[in-house]
């Protein structure tokens, strides 16, 4: 934290130094540095990311361009496990209504998410224990969605390992 914070002062207090774009760099990397493993608050997370990005918008042609990228995307992968590991915890919990939302609302927030796979398998699945254990007035309503759900996967991950168990399910 005291290297980020020194970092941005330096950059803030001398704006024409030639260490700028370094002191910017290593300010972003120590926020990078402070990001916690994914189960963990992801406030430094979006920090880092924040911070990176802020690097990558005033120096467009440094060397250190690739590094930052590399550093953005391993953090958004973090973020993108936080999310799934969420959504699948209700799944475990056997809570499926809360597992579909959350599944949804990733796809929805983060369409090209790491494990958009494995968010279509299960969401499906959740749908469908969720519409088998309905009620028998709302079971048509929600193994019609189930089923959306299923072939959504499908068209997604035709030869995903899991097709042929969602085919039949479906």
């Amino acid at each position: 934290e005291l290297s980020a914070y020194l970092m941005s002062s330096f950059a803030r207090t001398y704006p024409t130094s030639e260490n700028l774009q370094k002191a910017a760099f290593l300010s972003a990397e120590s926020a990078y540095n402070l990001s916690p493993d994914s189960y963990l608050d992801p406030e430094y997370t979006t920090k880092a990311i924040s911070s990176l990005q802020r690097f990558i918008d005033l120096y467009p042609t440094s060397d250190l361009i690739p590094k930052a990228d590399s550093m953005v995307r391993e953090l958004n992968v973090k973020l993108d496990k936080k999310a799934f590991d969420i959504a699948y915890n209700y799944y475990h919990m056997e809570d499926y209504s809360s597992a579909v939302i959350a599944f949804t609302t990733i796809l929805d927030e983060n369409p090209a998410t790491t494990y958009r796979e494995k968010i279509l398998y299960y969401r499906f699945r959740a749908a469908a224990i969720y519409a088998y254990k309905s009620i028998p007035d709302l079971q048509t309503e929600r193994y019609t969605e189930a089923i959306s759900y299923g072939k959504s996967f499908l068209r997604s991950f035709p030869s995903s390992a899991q097709a042929n168990e969602v085919s039949t399910l479906l």
